[in-house]
C-alpha cells in the first residue's frame, strides 16, 4: 500500500472499493480549507512561483492535520498500522496526493477567498488535538 501497511476498521461508514467514502470528503474539505488558508493570507502575484509555492505550503497543512489524526486513529477504531507504528511513508504519501490534489485546484482557478475555511481547518485540527490530550 502506498501508505504502508494498514487496515481499516468499521468506524468510518461506507467503504467504497475498500475506501472509506468519508476519508475522501475530509481530503476535500482539507485541501479546500488549506489553499483558502494561504489565498486569503497571500495574494498568488505576491507569491514567487505561485502555482507551485501555494500547494507545496497547502500541503503541509495537510499533512500537519494528519499528524493529528494519525495519533487517534488506533484509539478510534478508524484504521491500525502494522506493528503500531505510523510509517514515515504514510506522511510523504499523504504530501505527494495533497500537494497533486492541491495544485490541481490551483490549476483550475478556483477561489481561495473564504476566510471561513481557516475556522473550519482550526476545528478540525484542534477537535483531534483535545482528543488526543483528553481521550
Amino acid at each position: 500500500n502506498i501508505f504502508g501497511q494498514y487496515t481499516y476498521w468499521n468506524n468510518l461508514g461506507v467503504i467504497i472499493a475498500n475506501f472509506p467514502f468519508f476519508i475522501g470528503l475530509n481530503w476535500v474539505m482539507l485541501s479546500y480549507c488549506s489553499m483558502n488558508i494561504l489565498g486569503v493570507a497571500f495574494r498568488k502575484n505576491q507569491i514567487p512561483n505561485a502555482e507551485m509555492t501555494l500547494p507545496f505550503l497547502a500541503s503541509l497543512l495537510m499533512v500537519l492535520a494528519d499528524f493529528w489524526i494519525e495519533q487517534l486513529c488506533s484509539r478510534l477504531d478508524f484504521w491500525h498500522w502494522q506493528g503500531d507504528v505510523i510509517p514515515l511513508q504514510n506522511y510523504t504519501a499523504w504530501f505527494s496526493f495533497s500537494f497533486a490534489f492541491n495544485f490541481l485546484y490551483m490549476k483550475l482557478n478556483l477561489s481561495t477567498q473564504n476566510r471561513a475555511a481557516a475556522l473550519l481547518y482550526l476545528l478540525q485540527v484542534l477537535f483531534f488535538i483535545l482528543l488526543y490530550l483528553f481521550l
